[in-house]
C-alpha cells in the first residue's frame, strides 16, 4: 500500500511538474488551440493501467490543459507537431513493454515541446534528452521504513 501510494505521488509531482512548465508560458488562446498528446502502450488491468491514465487526464485537466489521448498502436504518422501540441506524455503501462511504433518514436525525438515519460522502457535516446541515468537492477530489494528522522528507501542489490 505505502509503494503503491509513493508511486502514485511521483507521478502527481512528474505530471505538475509538466503541466506548470506548460501553463506558465502560454497565454489563454494558446492554451485552449494547442493541446497535449498523453500515449499510451496499452491499459493493463493487472496495474490499474486505467486509473493512470485517468489520472494522467484529471490532473492536466484540472490545470485547464487540453488533452488527446492516443493509443500507441493508433498512433499515425506526423500526429506529434509542435504546432498541434505543447507537450506529450509517454505513459507505458506494461513494465515489460517497448514503445514499438516507428512513427511515434520518430516524431517524438523531432518534437521540441515539453515531454514526460511514465513507466517503464525509457529508451537510450529519451534518456540523453531527459538528463537521466539509466540503470538496469537485477535482484532488487527495496528496503523502506520509517526512523525518527523520517521515512526512508533504499536499494540492496543481490
Amino acid at each position: 500500500m505505502r509503494r503503491q501510494l509513493k508511486l502514485w505521488l511521483v507521478v502527481l509531482g512528474l505530471c505538475l511538474g509538466l503541466a506548470g512548465g506548460l501553463a506558465i508560458p502560454l497565454t489563454a488562446h494558446a492554451a485552449t488551440s494547442r493541446r497535449v498528446l498523453i500515449v499510451y502502450d496499452a491499459i493493463n488491468p493487472t496495474a490499474n493501467g486505467q486509473q493512470k491514465l485517468a489520472a494522467v487526464q484529471r490532473i492536466l485537466a484540472s490545470l485547464n490543459l487540453p488533452t488527446q489521448t492516443e493509443r500507441l498502436s493508433d498512433y499515425q504518422a506526423g500526429q506529434l507537431t509542435d504546432k498541434a501540441y505543447q507537450g506529450v506524455v509517454t505513459l507505458n503501462n506494461w513494465p515489460q513493454g517497448r514503445l514499438t511504433n516507428a512513427a511515434f518514436l520518430r516524431d517524438r525525438r523531432q518534437f521540441t515541446g515539453r515531454q514526460l515519460h511514465i513507466g517503464s522502457g525509457l529508451d537510450a535516446q529519451e534518456a540523453r534528452q531527459f538528463g537521466a541515468r539509466r540503470e538496469t537492477l537485477y535482484h532488487s530489494n527495496l528496503s523502506c521504513g520509517t526512523g525518527r528522522i523520517g521515512n526512508s528507501c533504499r536499494s540492496a542489490r543481490t
